[in-house]
Order: C-alpha cells, then structure tokens, then sequence
C-alpha cells in the first residue's frame, strides 16, 4: 500500500526497536525494555513532526528556515509529549 520506496525507508524501525529492547531486557529486565519500547514510540511522534513539518515547507521556504521551524516544532511536541507523560504518571501513582 505505501509502495517500496516508503515501505524500505520505515522498515528499519521496528527491527532496531526489536533488537534495542531485547537487549534492554536481558541486561536490565522487563521494566527497561519497557521503559524503552515507550520511550521509542513517543519519541517516534517527534520524529514523525519533524519529517512533516520539513516536507510541507521545503518546497516554499530556504533549507536553513525549514530545518530550524521544523526543528522547533520537534522540541514543542516532544515536550508536550513529556508533560503529559509526566501528568499521567502523576495522576495514576498510588499511594504509599
């Protein structure tokens, strides 16, 4: 459906995810590999904005304006991603 350009670009991700978390598992537990799994696909969410945001303006704007707007459009999503994250972890602790 993506074709095989798009589908050979995004192909990697799952594989270095799968072997990044493996590894975290072995040499620190479940938690880690967790941990990291949620770190990736949130982090995946930045990534996706900045690819989004530097295909929208490339054809209409100079490389060094592109790259720094889509840049500052990665450091806010990550960091709303972050507050949330944060929020939620927050809201859902127990008590002691």
């Amino acid at each position: 459906m993506l074709g095989a350009h798009l589908s050979g670009l995004i192909s990697p991700f799952p594989v270095f995810t799968l072997i990044l978390a493996a590894f975290a598992h072995q040499q620190q537990g479940a938690n880690a590999a967790i941990r990291f799994i949620r770190g990736v696909v949130l982090g995946s969410i930045s990534f996706g904005c900045f690819f989004l945001v530097a295909g929208a303006l490339l054809p209409v704007m100079a490389l060094g304006w592109v790259y720094g707007l889509s840049t500052a459009a990665t450091l806010a999503v990550n960091g709303v991603s972050l507050l949330l994250t944060q929020q939620h972890r927050l809201a859902t602790r127990r008590p002691a």
